[in-house]
């Protein structure tokens, strides 16, 4: 693989170069080969600048992760447009507000997309051009009335929408300098190469997916999309029919297969690893997944999507040694742990997680002032809270913003997850910050127990008195039956801390 400054779309040419036959993705019923992949990803490109989109456009992607989804957004970048991939999930509310957000020049739609018609109205009303998924699976490389300007390193390359757990979601801005950087650093960490294969049923248009299709374009690898967790079995028989080397899931894709499946039945002696990124796992969960998979190594990853992607990586024959780290950085990247003021604490010293490299955004999308709040002389202020070792290995303690501040006392929920996880009848917990007059907030958790399993709230108190300060012991323990998410996964705490209900 070339070392020289790249864009995103130069790695995916290479792999056509080298590969051409291979199989880029596969999903149930068709694949795609590298080579397919380009030619595909260039008729879009033409196709674009057809249409009349320019350099520094925005094109938006509204299409459900796929083969499809690949090619246009590749497309989408190709052209020198800024791709601007969107959750199918999302209400026409959600898509609307993105679309005016960015400015957007075009939509690449899929018409099964279940509010498409409102999509189209504003699309209309805003000059914005219309193409449907029959149209751009269609096109061929003549399509283009000129030829399309190709991105160089320093622009950029996409904006990703965060998932807006609270607040309003935020354009973060990537440049392709950054993804080519991070995708390339990756591969490295992880050893990857074109004999490799994946599985996995993470979003594309989410950071997490986004870089494993990135990493194993880039090598040659493929890519095979997974049927969605929420029928695990499924999923088990991928694993055995499609034979990866790797699987990819957050925390909760790992919960769920465990808690309606036992993997150990089946033959997964193919999985060279299991990874997981996007949350905190803990050491409970991943004992239970290094037992179900005990032939794959278990690779820790911490990220953030104004950062490309990966910011760490745990070495597997390390995690025993350090247990609840998420590793060291990764190459390109600096890590620092810092005070509120922004002075550097010692080894050990529990701080707000800084980070610096090429990888990290170029700022969100028109919010200048967003932006200057966590970018400080090149130093992206991630919003989490740990602490690097005399090794520099980093560990997460919690989100700034989800500290539960109940009296005078300072609160982490992941502790207090972690020891509600270690109890046999809970899949999942999530513990949060509820008003309260007195204290100011109660520590309250929400646990979804293993199927079949009964939960006593107060047999899980009993537990955590025994495990915590008395402080940290949840003031109430709700059982439910799910706990809500993103599309990528991650728990919405502040619909839980602000509703008191999933």
């Amino acid at each position: 693989m070339s070392h020289r400054p790249l864009t995103i779309v130069d790695l995916l040419d290479e792999s056509a170069s080298r590969f051409p036959g291979r199989v880029a993705l596969r999903d149930a019923h068709t694949a795609d080969s590298f080579a397919d992949l380009a030619t595909r990803a260039n008729a879009i490109a033409g196709l674009l600048a057809a249409r009349g989109v320019r350099q520094g456009d925005r094109v938006v992607v509204l299409a459900p992760t796929g083969l499809a989804y690949a090619a246009a957004y590749y497309g989408a970048m190709r052209s020198g447009a800024i791709a601007v991939p969107l959750s199918p999930a999302a209400r026409a509310t959600e898509v609307n507000a993105s679309l005016a957000h960015c400015a957007a020049r075009a939509v690449l739609l899929d018409p099964e997309y279940p509010e498409s018609r409102a999509v189209r109205d504003e699309a209309t009303s805003n000059r914005c051009e219309i193409i449907d998924t029959d149209e751009w699976a269609s096109a061929t490389a003549s399509t283009s009335a000129r030829a399309p300007t190709r991105p160089g390193p320093d622009d950029p390359a996409c904006i990703l929408y965060t998932s807006g757990t609270t607040g309003h979601p935020k354009g973060v801005v990537l440049s392709h300098r950054g993804l080519a950087t991070n995708t390339r650093a990756i591969i490295r960490a992880l050893s990857l190469g074109p004999t490799d294969s994946c599985l996995t049923g993470l979003p594309f248009n989410y950071s997490f997916g986004s870089s494993i299709l990135h990493t194993h374009v880039a090598v040659g690898a493929t890519l095979h999309l997974a049927p969605s967790i929420v029928f695990p079995s499924r999923v088990l028989d991928a694993l055995c029919d499609r034979r990866p080397t790797g699987f990819y899931g957050v925390p909760s894709t790992y919960a769920m297969l465990l808690s309606r499946t036992d993997p150990r039945t089946v033959d997964t002696s193919s999985l060279r690893y299991v990874a997981h990124a996007g949350a905190a796992m803990t050491p409970t969960l991943q004992r239970r997944v290094r037992a179900a998979f005990p032939t794959a190594d278990l690779i820790v990853m911490y990220g953030q999507t104004e950062a490309s992607a990966r910011l760490t990586v745990l070495p597997p024959m390390r995690l025993d040694e350090k247990v609840g780290s998420v590793g060291p950085a990764v190459d390109g990247v600096e890590l620092s742990v810092r005070r509120e003021g922004g002075e550097p604490v010692a080894a050990g010293e529990t701080g707000d997680i800084w980070v610096r490299g090429e990888s990290v955004m170029l700022g969100y999308w028109r919010d200048p002032g967003a932006t200057s709040a966590v970018i400080r002389h090149g130093w992206l202020k991630t919003g989490d809270v740990g602490y690097l070792d005399s090794e520099g290995f980093l560990f997460i303690v919690g989100r700034r913003a989800d500290i539960i501040k109940s009296g005078a006392h300072r609160i982490h929920p992941l502790e207090i997850e972690r020891v509600l996880l270690e109890t046999a009848p809970v899949a999942e917990a999530c513990v949060v910050g509820q008003d309260d007059e007195l204290m100011g907030q109660l520590v309250i958790a929400f646990v979804v127990p293993k199927g079949g399993e009964r939960i006593d709230p107060e047999t899980l108190r009993q537990h955590c008195r025994r495990r915590l300060s008395s402080v940290k012991v949840p003031a109430e323990i709700r059982v439910v039956d799910r706990l809500p998410k993103t599309a990528s996964g991650k728990i919405r705490r502040a619909e839980l801390a602000s509703e008191g209900r999933p």
